[in-house]
């Protein structure tokens, strides 16, 4: 990477970019001296549910977001797949941490965040658990849940759940559905 930014190529990296926060701010440098854009391929970024799903939120809709979880879980059972090879930054936190198997990389990895101002953050990722992918915003007056994945393809769901009188009246539901 450090030689095609020497040679003024543009950079698009793939997960993770470096192993260590010593080769980011190397890799950034280089980039930066050589005034060549340097960006990793995190495609989730383009996605359109996940673009709905931030203007929904940032629309007030669900109210004060207090909550954001996120699932990203799939089984892996070929131990020589380049995500378990731990020289090259194999692991579950560089793909998608607990070191408990024969590749000795993280393979289940649950973080809990704290942004300040009452928002909080639950990541769980996994290679060594059942599938599910999806997330879900949690505000003050409802709830955003995406439960398709993040680069899933199709008619997509959005599901809004609001209810301004909880305990009384139960959960009223608004689904919205996207094309990926």
């Amino acid at each position: 990477m450090l030689k095609a930014a020497e040679k003024k190529k543009c950079i698009l990296c793939e997960k993770p970019l470096a192993c260590t926060a010593e080769q980011v701010k190397t890799m950034f440098e280089v980039c930066r001296k050589n005034n060549v854009p340097l960006m990793e391929a995190f495609a989730y970024r383009q996605s359109p549910v996940i673009s709905k799903v931030k203007e929904l939120a940032d629309s007030g809709i669900i109210g004060k977001i207090k909550l954001i979880e996120c699932y990203f879980i799939y089984p892996m059972s070929d131990l020589k797949n380049v995500r378990l090879k731990r020289e090259i930054g194999g692991g579950v936190t560089y793909s998608l941490g607990e070191i408990s198997n024969e590749s000795n990389v993280d393979t289940n990895v649950l973080t809990v965040l704290d942004f300040g101002g009452g928002l909080k953050g639950v990541s769980h990722v996994a290679f060594d658990s059942g599938f599910r992918n999806e997330y879900r915003i949690t505000g003050d007056e409802g709830i955003i849940e995406a439960v398709d994945g993040f680069n899933a393809q199709g008619k997509l769901t959005i599901t809004i759940k609001k209810d301004d009188d909880f305990f009384i009246r139960g959960r009223n539901y608004k689904t919205i559905y996207v094309e990926g």
